[in-house]
């Protein structure tokens, strides 16, 4: 089922955010994965054409969709790390510029959200 598949894909791009998010709970981070949140939302809703689905169908995207970021971003304990926070902001700030074909994609990670991957590897 299309649906299904792309909130399996969406839960891959934004496990990247995810990554980065569970680091701080900082003003601006929070900021920004909500708009990776809601920009991903947006591409999967685009992309399933969701405007012409039947309005049950609407309304079962709307909560998947939306419980999707709640679930992900849940409770992340906070972590003070001013290099490792400017590493995350990169890493969300090259999702957002991704178009959704990318997004909805799943394509292999941006170049800064790997730096950062890697970075939390070694720690």
């Amino acid at each position: 089922m299309r649906i299904s598949t792309l909130l399996v894909l969406m839960t891959v791009a934004v496990s990247s955010f995810v990554q980065a998010e569970g680091l701080t709970k900082g003003v601006t981070l929070d900021a920004k994965g909500d708009q990776l949140c809601q920009r991903i939302q947006s591409c999967a809703w685009q992309h399933l054409d969701a405007d012409n689905l039947p309005e049950e169908s609407q309304q079962a995207l709307k909560q998947s969709l939306g419980s999707v970021c709640s679930s992900i971003k849940g409770d992340l304990p906070p972590v003070r790390d001013l290099h490792i926070e400017r590493r995350a902001e990169a890493c969300i700030d090259s999702m957002l510029s991704q178009s959704c074909d990318q997004l909805v994609a799943g394509s292999a990670p941006t170049q800064p959200c790997q730096q950062l991957a890697e970075e939390l590897a070694k720690r």
